[in-house]
């Protein structure tokens, strides 16, 4: 008689270990039986082991795969390599999106598989129906991996090297890869925001467009919207024209 756990292998870019370790957990409790391979958790490759064969082992071995896209980790050559394997072994594939990513967005030819979004009740059901488990609490389920996907995204600017805020659901920045992005139009910021901004622990002031040396040289530095969909930052002004410029102050 086989007694053989089911294995699956999720794969997911490091910034997101907590949506990773959540999906992790949730499998668990939908089907205590199966055993779930994922690099990140603490002790799952042990000290001294050899850890690209580990991986290569656990990828042979996995009787399932859940691959984990977002926006901001789609693309790491990790998640490229775990999933090509993945595929070429002709076993169960799940590819699931979170972050607010668009199947559209995926990169190719990771756009080409099938698709399903974990921020929607249908689609996590029908991903765990896939892997052969049943979701018990899809709404809460959802309403956490969109929790999830908040710090996963700030924890990806940060070691990018952004410095921003974000205010509203918006993300607004002062410095960091802004070369890698186009420049969109002059977006007007309502004085009543203001606050919102300041309570981040930031330090707002308007300058002339012309004549901004000064708060340069004052450590003031333009504040953008940032739009990573589009590839655009938008610089702000004030109801009178004036560039808005913002610095870091101690709160």
């Amino acid at each position: 008689m086989n007694d053989r756990r089911p294995k699956i292998f999720i794969s997911h870019a490091a910034v997101d270990v907590g949506i990773a370790e959540y999906l992790e957990t949730s499998l668990r409790q939908a089907s205590p039986q199966i055993e779930v391979f994922r690099t990140t958790r603490v002790g799952q490759i042990p000290s001294g082991t050899e850890w690209f064969s580990r991986i290569t082992s656990e990828l042979r071995a996995a009787d399932k795969y859940l691959v984990l896209l977002t926006p901001w980790g789609m693309a790491r050559p990790w998640v490229c390599f775990e999933t090509g394997a993945a595929w070429i072994s002709n076993k169960t594939l799940v590819t699931v999106v979170a972050g607010g990513m668009s199947k559209s967005e995926a990169v190719e030819p990771l756009k080409f598989l099938q698709l399903l979004s974990i921020e929607h009740m249908d689609e996590a059901e029908m991903a765990f129906t896939e892997l052969g488990c049943v979701l018990p609490d899809p709404e809460g389920f959802v309403q956490t991996v969109l929790s999830l996907s908040v710090l996963a995204r700030n924890r990806s600017l940060e070691e990018d090297g952004w410095d921003k805020v974000e205010v509203d659901g918006k993300v607004y920045a002062w410095d960091g890869p802004l070369e890698k992005l186009s420049d969109g139009i002059y977006k007007p910021i309502p004085v009543d925001k203001y606050a919102a901004f300041q309570a981040t622990g930031i330090e707002l002031v308007s300058g002339d467009p012309n004549r901004l040396d000064g708060l340069f040289a004052k450590g003031y530095s333009p504040l953008h919207l940032i739009d990573f969909d589009r590839g655009r930052k938008h610089r702000l002004l004030t109801r009178d024209s004036q560039v808005l410029m913002v610095k870091r102050v101690d709160v």
